[in-house]
């Protein structure tokens, strides 16, 4: 049994001790743990910071309401701004999306209600009236038997971030950014901590590692040609026989195109530092580049736009080509774009002939090569 200390915006001095084991009731008849009942009846958190925070805010708003009203009383109670929620729970702004402002709204209610209790704000953005918003953003976080958070949304986070990592360190970028949150959100389900999932991984991987090359291979051509035959330029490899294990239920999205587009845009983000439109992706599947080939493909087209851009500068030009522009033109035939290219090497091919000492007719063309003195 561990005993886990809390902190409150009006209590900082760590007396305060509960069990995270002990069962206890909780003021709505639900049976949780002594912590996860303190905490959410009695306005604890075991984040010192955040009850620093917190009295922060509750301070500051105390004055600003003194400034407005004089030396009266506050009769409204406790405030706080959205900002400053914002500023207590990061999460909300880079996670939550187009939610934030409905979990925000339900905290500042319950904060204000509860005369500035933040427990009750708490529950009251996830339980309350920011339920609904809450479920979308932390999928599976409540236990639907007990009521009870399986995990605070830091610990959430963290694990999301960490099931990420796991997979594009087995080359599976692509999965994880179609896929991420809807899979990590059934592992929370099922209870499985990132070093079980980490540990999983790891064993399917040696597995197939340890399967003979010719078999593997056949394995892989046998699974590229069924999505052929449905339409779909899969392009299964070796990470994506590693993806099939870990999901048997992955068919679905590979017949719909989502995992290798996804894969695609990731590698090319990942050489290029830039993102690429979802229309060319759809293209360049459509063209039948596989995921095989395209790191080295994206390689090139990046080398070549900096060269071209380079290029350009010297001879002035307001020309700057990305590696989506030179891929349109070599893999696509965009006649616009090749023109600009074929401008820029003709000049780079002029400028070059010159500086071996090529020689200029009077139409401006070089020919033949002269002795430099």
């Amino acid at each position: 049994m561990a005993t886990v200390t809390l902190y409150r915006r009006d209590d900082l001095s760590g007396n305060v001790k509960v069990s995270d084991t002990k069962l206890t009731m909780g003021d709505d008849g639900v049976e949780r743990t002594q912590l996860e009942n303190t905490k959410l009846f009695g306005g604890y958190t075991e984040d010192k910071g955040e009850a620093e925070a917190l009295k922060s805010a509750y301070e500051s708003n105390q004055n600003q309401n003194n400034a407005t009203a004089g030396s009266a009383p506050d009769k409204d109670g406790a405030t706080i701004t959205r900002q400053q929620v914002f500023n207590l729970l990061p999460w909300l702004s880079k996670f939550a999306g187009t939610d934030g402002d409905k979990l925000v709204d339900a905290y500042v209610q319950g904060y204000i209600d509860s005369d500035g209790t933040a427990a009750v704000a708490l529950a009251e953005m996830r339980f309350g009236t920011g339920k609904e918003a809450y479920d979308r953003v932390f999928v599976n976080i409540v236990d639907p038997d007990t009521g009870a958070l399986r995990m605070t949304e830091k610990d959430y986070l963290a694990g999301l971030e960490d099931f990420n990592t796991i997979l594009t360190q087995n080359n599976l970028a692509g999965y994880a950014a179609t896929l991420g949150k809807e899979k990590y959100a059934t592992l929370v389900s099922q209870d499985v901590a990132m070093p079980e999932f980490a540990s999983r991984v790891k064993q399917l991987k040696n597995v197939i590692d340890m399967v003979d090359e010719d078999l593997k291979v056949s394995v892989i051509n046998q699974y590229n040609q069924y999505y052929s035959e449905q339409g779909v330029a899969a392009g299964i490899d070796e990470a994506g026989l590693l993806a099939v294990a870990l999901d048997p239920n992955l068919n679905s999205d590979i017949l719909a195109g989502r995992i290798q587009s996804s894969q695609l845009g990731a590698m090319y983000e990942g050489v290029t530092e830039q993102r690429l439109g979802l229309g060319t992706v759809q293209k360049l599947m459509g063209a039948g580049l596989q995921v095989g080939q395209a790191e080295r493909q994206f390689e090139v087209a990046a080398q070549s736009a900096r060269l071209l851009s380079s290029a350009a500068r010297r001879q002035r030009r307001a020309t700057t080509l990305t590696a989506e522009n030179v891929l349109e033109a070599s893999i696509f035939g965009d006649q616009d774009t090749q023109s600009i290219i074929d401008v820029i090497q003709n000049q780079i091919a002029i400028g070059s002939s010159v500086a071996m000492g090529g020689r200029r007719t009077e139409t401006g063309a070089v020919t033949g090569l002269t002795e430099v003195n």
